[in-house]
């Protein structure tokens, strides 16, 4: 299975974004536009996710619907609070695992933040995960814990 491994596009600090916690943040336009070009190039490469995990804080979960909605129909989303949580590598595999574990996807997307989704990649593939700024992602054919193999990382 492929995973698309995507960090939530660029978002204000919470005091810059008027808003109380950074739960509560949102995607900046610049953010929006760069996830919106990723999803745009997936969608181009005919790269359909059959699932989205994200992370329920509101700039991933933005992030998720944009990706869901250049799909037609759009792809299915779900929040995964082991996506927020700073779960570790071993505990995000388990709820990741939990999620699918009777389905046969192919594709999936996980939307998240770092430094979790670096230190995932680095569980998963065993080596250096590569940056991932703001609206990046990296693809990872997943074959389990420590034998992923790292496939490609896109920049915005």
């Amino acid at each position: 299975m492929q995973l698309l491994i995507v960090r939530h596009g660029e978002s204000p600090p919470a005091p810059q974004s008027g808003v109380a916690s950074d739960a509560e943040r949102s995607l900046s336009e610049k953010g929006r536009q760069d996830i919106t070009t990723l999803a745009n190039k997936l969608r181009r490469d005919d790269l359909k996710p059959e699932l989205i995990l994200s992370s329920p804080l509101r700039r991933a979960w933005e992030t998720a619907g944009i990706v869901a909605a250049v799909f037609s129909p759009p792809t299915p989303l779900k929040k995964l609070p082991a996506l927020a949580s700073g779960a570790s590598p071993t505990e995000l595999a388990k709820a990741i695992e939990w999620e699918i574990s009777d389905k046969n996807y192919r594709f999936i997307v996980l939307t998240g933040h770092q430094p979790q989704l670096g230190a995932f990649i680095s569980w998963l593939t065993q080596s250096p995960a590569p940056p991932l700024a703001p609206g990046s992602c990296a693809a990872v054919e997943y074959r389990g814990p420590h034998v992923s193999q790292f496939l490609w990382v896109h920049h915005p």
